[in-house]
């Protein structure tokens, strides 16, 4: 047994997988790291698992959770062991696997997870090779920290991994577990370690109740969500904008709210403070600049046309510095959407799309602020429905934060090019406008505001 390696305890949920439970536990006796606890969570079953359990000596503990989520909660709270792994009970992993894990975990202390390749038995064979090193921006896309990944107690409890709501019985759960570690700054590495992955020819227990929607497969419904919102000081949009904060429904507790305030006008700022201090929101950031003249928002683009977008980026730059969430959503302060509508961008998302658009008109001119074949889309070209889209407008847009934090804030390569479309290239957007959505864009107060892009 090799020394000084941290301890690993393995918690196995099973329900109704007494069949494949003992070539399980015979992985984990043939260690070479033996794990110091080995913890059968029965939930529910109705089939042989407490014999099988009980006959290859390891911990047995019965359950009627019905979810596999809480059952690996429940083996958490009752082992001690520095790392822990949640093997399935009807797969297992190669005889080095513990020791490969626990000498990573051992060598450097930011280290949360260690991962591996997956090799695939049963119904269907070949192996799922895997990054060699971590990509978190691929992570958030795509999950592929396996089930039976070793994760660090401390990294469990300190970022309270497991102190959610009980996840819908769609969801990814090993994603929700992994997700709240590494949004914690927790790294990820790979072993050269083999899980070998049973196949099942109807599926397995878990993916057999997986249904299409990525909303609840991911989790969406549990994610928190910064409304990013930059105030240009347009007193006569006041009342509606923040009414629409009054009304909207994601729940607060998920909510981070931050106001761009750069109005350079003090009443507009202490109705702003007013608000925030009667509001239902938890967590407001109300941020107080300069990024041009006062009132440029406003201001006839034809003379000013490069001073706003200036302006603009100077303002989307400083604000996507304090996003601390994996999902956005921009609004503009003139722009009112329905009051579900982060809801109803997330159950838009598709596997590898990064923003989902709600679309309004322009109120410069008679067009909508969606781009599609590198124009935008004029009334009668409107399609029903989800469409994918080469860009659009950051009035309504729910869209992944990476992408707007580490965006270097600028136009197209032309002068004068407008910045909506440039960013959707430069950062190769997968993007999707749903049609569907009513998006309300307030007229604005100056007529002579046109502009010919």
């Amino acid at each position: 047994m090799p020394l000084n390696l941290p301890s690993v305890a393995v918690v196995i949920p099973c329900h109704n997988y007494g069949a494949f439970l003992q070539e399980a536990i015979e992985s984990l006796h043939r260690q070479t790291h033996p794990p110091t606890e080995i913890v059968v969570v029965d939930d529910n079953s109705t089939d042989n698992t407490r014999e099988v359990a009980e006959r290859m000596g390891v911990t047995y503990m019965r359950s009627e959770l019905g979810n596999v989520f809480e059952a690996r909660k429940l083996g958490y709270q009752a082992t001690q062991s520095d790392l822990l792994c949640f093997l399935d009970a009807d797969d297992y992993v190669a005889d080095d696997y513990l020791e490969q894990a626990a000498r990573l975990m051992q060598q450097d202390w930011r280290l949360g997870i260690v991962y591996s390749d997956m090799e695939r038995f049963g119904a269907e064979q070949g192996r799922t090779q895997f990054p060699v090193y971590f990509d978190p921006i691929r992570f958030q896309r795509d999950n592929y920290l396996h089930a039976g990944s070793v994760v660090r107690r401390s990294a469990l409890r300190i970022t309270q991994a497991f102190e959610t709501p009980r996840p819908s019985h769609l969801t990814h759960e090993d994603w929700l577990l992994w997700s709240r570690v590494l949004d914690a700054g927790w790294h990820a590495q790979k072993s050269n370690a083999i899980y070998y992955y049973r196949r099942h020819p109807n599926g397995s227990m878990i993916t057999g109740r997986k249904n299409k929607s990525w909303y609840f497969r991911l989790g969406h419904n549990r994610s928190p969500v910064t409304i990013l919102i930059p105030l240009a000081g347009r007193q006569q949009y006041f009342d509606e904008l923040f009414a629409f904060l009054e009304r909207q429904t994601w729940p607060r507790e998920q909510c981070r709210l931050v106001l761009g305030d750069t109005s350079q006008d003090a009443a507009y700022t202490q109705r702003v403070k007013d608000w925030i201090a009667r509001s239902d929101y938890q967590d407001v950031r109300h941020m107080q600049f300069a990024v041009g003249a006062k009132g440029i928002a406003d201001a006839d683009r034809k003379q000013v046309y490069l001073d706003v977008q200036d302006a603009v980026l100077r303002c989307w730059s400083r604000l996507t510095k304090s996003i601390d969430t994996n999902w956005t959503f921009c609004l503009e302060d003139d722009v009112i959407p329905p009051d579900d509508i982060i809801e109803r961008l997330f159950k838009d998302l598709q596997g590898g799309v990064d923003a989902v658009v709600g679309p309004y008109m322009s109120r410069m001119l008679d067009h909508w602020t969606v781009y599609r074949d590198g124009k935008t889309v004029l009334p009668g070209q409107e399609r029903s429905g989800i469409e994918k889209i080469d860009g659009a407008g950051f009035g309504c847009m729910l869209i992944r934060s990476h992408l707007l934090k580490h965006h270097v804030w600028t136009h197209g390569p032309r002068q004068g090019d407008w910045y909506d479309p440039w960013f959707a290239k430069a950062t190769g957007l997968q993007m999707l406008c749903d049609w569907d959505i009513p998006v309300r864009h307030l007229p604005a107060e100056n007529a002579a505001l046109s502009i010919v892009h």
